[in-house]
């Protein structure tokens, strides 16, 4: 009887042990050694983050945005005073609690701009796969944007299996990371992260996502019929306005332009509907500037369906600064 047990036992521990020791060598590759681990983007948002905490530079111009503000509008072109914060795949959401610590860490800018493409009003893209799972987000914040997605309808990405998710990436589950963990042995992350980290230092928060001299691929937008944002998202742009506006830091969104293949291709009623929503937030804040209607460049423009090639860059740069040229003095 004993000699059974004994056998149980230990077939118990060779099936726990090796479970045991992935689970903790994940916990422990992730919280150690990120910039080993994580895949490429983690370099933008780690920088960011750097960035907030460690800058001792004034910056008089602030962007915020998505993937696609951060590789539209260059720093080193506009003005010595100006610094790009926008992070890829992010929307009003995740953009609030970067200023939020930008302003709690950092003198007020006099100036930021707001520009996201536009169906980052519509879906939250990748608040859980890239703010959480970077841990960008601190967990005071995270349950802060549940308590408020309770209040919206739409918000069901963010409350369904909220506990579990949240659970899953707080304590870097195997589940979230066990996958990218072992992926991680089969290429160099840290050589690739770590010129990342540099490039995106050097250019002042500014990176490329796509390195094609002409792209007519079609971007998100030509899918949907009507525009219709998230009442969660459109929440945090008003609350993101409402602290540039208690801080006296001027505020301007901005429509950044889309490919011309890809502008074309959209519904009339969803550019419409777009100038409608932005008519009405320029009408709700009056103080501000607001862009309302959406345009496009030229396909040679774009790197990829989205985002400027550093030709495109350079162009919408150098009319950014020529038309607010009172903002970048």
């Amino acid at each position: 009887m004993q000699t059974k047990i004994s056998k149980f036992a230990l077939k118990c521990a060779l099936f726990v042990i090796p479970i045991l020791v992935f689970c903790i060598s994940v916990y422990i590759a992730f919280t150690k050694f990120p910039m080993y681990f994580f895949d490429g983007e983690y370099a933008m948002y780690q920088q960011q983050k750097d960035h907030i905490y460690n800058n001792t530079d004034h910056s008089k111009v602030i962007i915020l945005g998505d993937s696609k503000a951060k590789a539209a509008y260059s720093p080193l072109l506009l003005s010595d005073e100006t610094y790009n914060l926008s992070l890829g795949g992010t929307t009003s959401i995740e953009n609030y609690y970067s200023l939020k610590e930008y302003l709690d860490h950092n003198e007020a800018p006099e100036a930021i701009f707001i520009s996201f493409t536009p169906f980052h009003y519509m879906e939250f893209d990748s608040l859980w796969t890239r703010s959480v799972y970077f841990h960008r987000i601190s967990d005071t914040d995270i349950d802060e944007i549940y308590n408020t997605a309770l209040l919206y309808d739409g918000s069901d990405e963010i409350t369904e299996n909220y506990y579990e998710l949240r659970s899953q990436y707080k304590y870097y589950s195997v589940v979230k990371y066990g996958k990218p963990f072992l992926k991680a042995f089969t290429e160099n992350r840290y050589e690739k992260n770590s010129e990342t980290y540099r490039d995106i230092n050097n250019s002042k928060g500014q990176v490329y996502f796509g390195d094609k001299e002409y792209c007519d691929e079609l971007g998100y937008e030509p899918r949907y019929i009507n525009f219709e944002p998230l009442d969660i998202i459109d929440h945090y742009l008003r609350i993101t306005i409402d602290m540039c506006i208690e801080n006296d830091i001027d505020v301007i969104v901005d429509n950044l332009p889309m490919n011309e293949a890809t502008y074309k291709a959209c519904k009339e009623s969803y550019l419409q509907g777009y100038s409608d929503y932005m008519n009405k937030l320029q009408s709700d804040y009056p103080q501000i500037i607001v862009n309302t209607d959406l345009c496009y460049y030229g396909n040679e423009y774009f790197g990829d369906a989205t985002h400027f090639n550093s030709k495109g860059s350079e162009k919408y740069s150098e009319y950014i600064k020529n038309k607010y040229s009172y903002v970048f003095e």
